[in-house]
This record gives structure tokens, sequence and C-alpha cells, in this order.
């Protein structure tokens, strides 16, 4: 008894698990939906990431002493790219935030190079509903600039808001533009509250866990 018992307590978590696994894949059509023809990365996450740091190590200017000015500008511009997500405007403007030969990764894709940075923020933008940034506070450590933000997501119809916390890691060069920006934050569960049942089946399957 006790046996059939613990079979039958373990379908629902199955089911459960099963039906997160499905909603996963319409979250990733969703967000293959939202950014069209993205970038996508070429090799392992982590390890461009690394090369990353590593190149812009050298170029990558201190954002205390005498390059604290250029860094604090540096940081209001880039501030202002994403607080008037406009995909009318959008583009322009990241080249002015971003070097030419930039690294971005945001959680959803990961591309070098200001050109394919502006043409994914333009897409971005032209498929986003309403997008508001909200910074709380800007932290430095040498030649490293932490920004920290809340992300406010409304879709097309106004229907449903989410607010997303996030941290996004800087790298300025001494002419004030960004050489390296690396976004950590909860992109995936801030997707699946616009997926349908989504949020639900995780609250179920944590709730089991």
């Amino acid at each position: 008894m006790a046996s059939n018992r613990g079979k039958r307590s373990a379908r629902p978590l199955v089911r459960d698990l099963v039906m997160a696994a499905l909603g996963g894949v319409v979250m990733l059509a969703a967000l293959v939906a939202m950014v069209s023809c993205a970038s996508s990365p070429k090799s392992v996450p982590l390890a461009e990431a690394s090369r990353a740091l590593s190149d812009t190590e050298s170029r990558a200017l201190r954002a205390d002493g005498n390059g604290a000015e250029i860094a604090r500008a540096a940081v209001e511009r880039f501030v202002a790219l994403f607080q008037d997500f406009d995909a009318t405007t959008i583009g322009e403007r990241a080249r002015e935030v971003y070097a030419d030969d930039a690294y971005f990764n945001d959680g959803f894709v990961e591309v070098r190079g200001i050109e394919d940075i502006a043409s994914y923020l333009v897409r971005s933008a032209e498929a986003a509903g309403e997008v508001a940034i909200e910074v709380h506070d800007v932290a430095h450590s040498g030649a490293e600039i932490y920004v920290r933000w809340d992300m406010r997501f409304t879709n097309r119809k106004g229907s449903k808001q989410v607010t997303a916390p996030g941290v996004s890691h800087l790298r300025v060069d001494p002419d004030g533009q960004v050489v390296f920006h690396r976004d950590y934050w909860d992109s995936s569960g801030a997707l699946a509250e616009f997926v349908p049942l989504m949020s639900s089946i995780l609250r179920s399957v944590r709730s089991r866990l």
C-alpha cells in the first residue's frame, strides 16, 4: 500500500515536470519570435564572456580617480539608452554608447560588435510592449561598473506587467564607450509571466521540491 501511495503521489510531480518542459518549449518559441533573427552565440557563452573580459582588460578605464567623470558620463548615456526604449531611435543612440567591437550579453543573446548590438536592440524594441527601467544605484570597483535596476515589462495590450530586478556589469574605454556589457537577471522568470500557464506550472513544481 505504501508503495502504491508513493507511486500515486509521484504522478502529479511527473506530470508537472512534463508540463514545465513543454512550457519551456513554448517559452523558447516566444523568445525566438520576440527577437526574430537575433544573432546566436557561436561558442560556449561562459567561454565567450571570459574571453571578452580578457580582451577588454587592458582597455578598460578605471572608474575612479581621473577616470571618474568619464565613467559617470558613460553610465548616464547607458541608462538613457535603455530608459527610452524606442525602436526608431535606439539603434543610432546605441552607436553613441557602445564601442565598435563591444561585447554584449543581456541574458537572451550574446553578440560582439556595434552593428549586431544596434540591430538586436532595434528588433527587441519593435517586438516589445512598453519597457521601463528604474536605476537604483551604481557601484564602481576599479575598472568595473555595476548598475542595479528594475525593468518593468508591459504587454502590448497593457493588461500584464512584470518587474524584474537585475544588474549590468560594464566596462568603458578612455573615450567613454562601453566595451563590455553583461546583464545578470531572471530573464526566464520574467518571460514566463507572459506565457500562459507557465508561471502556475513553475509554482506547482517548486512547491513539490
